[in-house]
């Protein structure tokens, strides 16, 4: 018990000095809360982050896959060749940066269904254009002369 001090009544000396040292005590508590929580915050957006970049690469692997099973049933399930036409770009930039071993997949399917490059089936790469509608305006044309010519 602090010295001067009798059952709420006290002496000044007594009073202040036990006054700043728990004001003083207080304010260094609230600093080293303060940094604690700074740190619990910086390693909360840690691994916020971490976690997001996981999420994403388990989302392009889930997203290689899927678009693998898709180039299977389509290249499984094409058309006979000599009654259609088919048409197939692709550029080198954003999306699309991705898509050329999928191509090559359709590709493969595509020989083995009798389909004649040129002829019945046009493939055909972009460099540096992306999957957006501004690059497909850009190259509109080419699937409707394919598809409406003859």
């Amino acid at each position: 018990m602090l010295e001067g001090v009798q059952h709420g009544a006290c002496d000044q000396r007594a009073c202040g000095v036990g006054q700043s040292r728990a004001v003083a005590e207080s304010r260094a508590w609230g600093r080293a809360a303060e940094q604690q929580v700074a740190a619990l915050e910086q390693l909360l957006r840690w691994r916020t982050a971490e976690r997001r970049s996981a999420f994403a690469a388990l989302r392009k692997m889930a997203d290689i896959y899927r678009e693998s099973l898709l180039v299977e049933y389509l290249g499984r399930a094409l058309p006979p060749a000599g009654s259609h036409r088919l048409y197939f770009d692709f550029g080198t930039a954003g999306l699309d940066a991705a898509y050329e071993p999928f191509q090559q997949r359709m590709d493969t399917f595509m020989r083995a269904a009798g389909y004649q490059l040129g002829e019945d089936w046009l493939r055909l790469k972009f460099e540096g254009a992306e999957h957006t509608e501004a690059a497909w305006r850009n190259r509109v044309h080419l699937p409707f002369g394919l598809l409406l010519v003859g």
